[in-house]
Formats: structure tokens, sequence, C-alpha cells
């Protein structure tokens, strides 16, 4: 009995130290980052990240093709590719792709980076959201943060510190080419790079049995499975809807559209393209961080075009309006710490204007029109109209069960009385008391 248990350990250990042909091959997660680095493609990428890590795989690959994006996103990436427990390789693909800017300390922060050989990459220094320069008192700041982030990166990872850093700080100020920027091969050169793969499954077959330098953890990709993840359709469209001047867009075509109909029931299609710019307005708002006192003067803007068209005050209602609807689109998005930026000043302006002239031009259309003689139709002169209130001389008839403002030549006439039509001015009748009636009199 005793032998049996022995020679049963024996079978059970020999089974397990014995490679299983059947064992799993290991599990690669692609993520594919090919937009600007925001704060939707941010979320996204961190917890494609944090998935892998939870499924266990055998690593997780950044594959690259971005411009750049927003320094608070950009470090939540690199941040969760520090922290992952499972090693993270970045790789600008494919051919003809970039990891620029923000795309490059994200490629520096990978334990393993790696470049298709038609690509390139650098260019890190920081700039505002309209692509300027920033101010010079918070210039220096970000720059010297920056380069000293991207030192740490660099050299944690084992790659180029010095080298990596000039792709945030210029050399000089003559330096004409500066910050950097590297191709494959360059790159590779100065040791900002590990190696260059020609595709995915050449990315693995070299990458494989390497030591990761920060984490010390082996790379066994041999045979890998590949799981390719890509941003999906719903964040690709809310990834365009957090656009500032996007948003304040379908914002102001929002409330006229709405505005339209309500003023010309009946219209439909303005109502519908209103509402639905609104609705897409609405959810990038939900999002993105705006000033209630934008919103506020854009709804008053409107209101003041609307009423002009209706209560005419000479222009002065559209002139307050478009004032109001070009400060609301500049504060709109002015709030302090938002990494998305503002409004385009000069955008605002043009739509500001445009709203402004179309009003204008409306305004006018409407004092014509009111000024010109009646075309067409039956002459109302020689008709008989009964008054309906008291003319002192002037006041209003009514003839052929339409009220018109009317003027009496002379004297008065009590609600009731017979008055006849002797001229026409517009939208004003001429009329005269009607003569007794000779019969009657007699």
């Amino acid at each position: 009995m005793r032998a049996l248990c022995l020679l049963a350990v024996a079978l059970i250990a020999g089974l397990a130290l014995t490679p299983g042909a059947s064992a799993a091959p290991p599990h690669v997660r692609v993520v594919v980052l090919d937009a600007d680095v925001d704060p939707v493609t941010a979320d996204w990428v961190v917890g494609q990240i944090h998935a892998a890590g939870r499924a266990h795989d055998a690593a997780v690959v950044l594959e690259l093709d971005t411009p750049g994006g927003l320094l608070t996103s950009l470090r939540q990436i690199t941040q969760a590719e520090l922290r992952s427990r499972i090693p993270v390789l970045a790789y600008v693909a494919p051919s003809g792709a970039r990891a620029a800017s923000a795309g490059f300390f994200v490629l520096q922060a990978a334990d393993l980076a790696a470049m298709v050989p038609a690509s390139n990459t650098g260019a890190a220094t920081p700039i505002d959201m309209g692509g300027g320069n920033v101010g010079s008192d918070l210039r220096g700041k970000l720059i010297h943060d920056s380069e000293a982030q991207m030192r740490f990166l660099a050299s944690g990872s084992g790659r180029n510190a010095t080298a990596a850093a000039q792709a945030v700080e210029p050399k000089s100020a003559a330096c004409l080419r500066c910050p950097r920027s590297w191709t494959a091969a360059e790159a590779l050169h100065d040791h900002v790079i590990d190696l260059v793969a020609a595709d995915l499954p050449a990315l693995l077959a070299q990458a494989d049995g390497r030591t990761t330098v920060r984490k010390h953890l082996r790379l066994a990709l041999a045979g890998a499975t590949v799981e390719r993840r890509e941003l999906p359709l719903q964040l690709r469209v809310l990834d365009v809807l957090l656009d500032p001047d996007l948003i304040t867009i379908l914002f102001l075509a929002g409330i006229l559209g709405l505005a339209v109909e309500l003023t010309h029931p009946g219209l439909v299609l303005p109502g519908l393209l209103g509402g639905v710019s609104l609705v897409l307005a609405l959810l990038g708002l939900s999002i993105v961080p705006f000033s209630w006192a934008g919103i506020a003067l854009f709804a008053f803007g409107i209101l003041l075009l609307v009423l002009e068209a209706h209560v005419p005050a000479h222009g002065a209602f559209a002139a307050v309006g478009t004032l109001s609807l070009l400060l609301g689109a500049v504060i709109l998005f002015r709030v302090d710490g938002s990494p998305y930026g503002t409004t385009s000043f000069w955008l605002a302006f043009a739509l500001a204007g445009s709203l402004g002239l179309i009003s204008l031009f409306f305004l006018t259309r409407i004092w014509q029109a009111r000024h010109l003689p009646p075309r067409g139709g039956v002459s109302l002169v020689g008709q008989a109209a009964t008054v309906a209130t008291a003319l002192q001389p002037a006041g209003q008839v009514l003839i052929q069960g339409e009220r018109w403002q009317a003027r009496l030549a002379s004297g008065g006439a009590a609600p009731g009385e017979r008055v006849r039509v002797t001229a026409q001015h517009g939208l004003v009748l001429a009329v005269e008391r009607e003569a007794a009636d000779p019969a009657a009199q007699a």
C-alpha cells in the first residue's frame, strides 16, 4: 500500500514537472492609441492597462500614432505604465505613424520602446491649446518640469535621458532644429528607443527573453496570442465633441434652432436640427468644465436677437444681443484648471458677428416691408367702414371683418358710426363721415 502511494506521488510530481503540451500560450493585449491624448483617450488607455494586469496578460502593447495632447492626460497614462504589474511595451506603428509631444512621454514611460522603420517621434515642448508658446511666466516652469519628467522616464527605463530631454528643452536659443525629433533609425542610434521592428510579430520575437530595467520583469512572449483593442466608436464621437469650439457652435445652433421653431411654429426642420445640436452640445458640456455666466449670456443674446424681429427697437436689441453672444462665447470655457482650453476668440467673433449681420438684414427687410404701399388685391378706397374705437381723429375701424388704423379728416366719430374710406396710405386709411341719407331726412 505504501509503495502504491509513493508511486502515485511520483507520478503526480512527474506530470507537474513535465512541460504540458496543452499549456496555454502567453496572451498579449495590444491597445491602439491613434488619437489625441485627452481625458477620453487617457481614461480608456489606463482602463485597458489595468484590465491587462487583472487578466495576468504576459504584456500590454501600446500601439502609438498620436500628434500629442494634454499634460494632465499624458501623466495619467505614464503613471499607469509605471505602476503596471505587467510589462508595458510602447510601439510607434503602423508605417507613417508618429509619437509626437505627449506621445513621446508615453513612449519613454514604457518598459520597452520600439518603432517601425517608417515612423518618427519627439518634439515634446509644452505649448498652449492654440498651438502657440505658453506665456513667459509659466513657460519656464512647464519646460523644466517636463524636462525633469522626461529624464526620469528615460533613465528609469535604461535609455539615454540626455538625448530624450532634448525633445523638451532646446540645447541653445540658436538651435533652429530643437526641440529634437527622431526617425526610427536616429532614435535607435541615440538610444531613446530599444529596438526597431517591422511589425508586431517581429516586435514580440525581438522582445522575448529580455528583462525590463525598471521592473526587472522577464518578457516571455514566444508564441503569444494577440488581442487587439481599439478606441470604441462612441468614445471617438465623444472625443470629437470635447472640442470647445465645436461645443460652442452646437450650443449656439441648438438655441437658435429652437428659438426659430418657437417663434415660427410648423417649420419643423429648425426645431429638429436645433434639438439634436443642443443634445450634442449638452453631452460635451457634461464633461468639459464650463461657466454658467457664459450660458446665461448665450441665452440672453439669442433672446434679444429674436425680440428684435418682433419688437423693433431700431437695432438696439440686435446690437446688445450680438455683444452678449460674443462675451458668452469667450467666457463659456474660461474655467481655471480646465485642460480643454477655451473657445477661439476669432470663432466667437465670427459667430456673433454673423448672427448680428443676419439680424440686421432681417430688421432692414421688416422695416422696408412696413413702409411699402399695398400691392395687389382690391382697393379699399370708397368702401364703407364702422368705427371700432373712437376717432379723435385717429383710431381703428372695421372693414370687411378686419381692423385697420384710420384717421378722420376733421372732427371725431364715436364707435359704431359709419365712415367711408377716401384714401389709403400704407396701412393707414383716411376716412370721412358718411353723408346723411336725404330720403331719411325727408
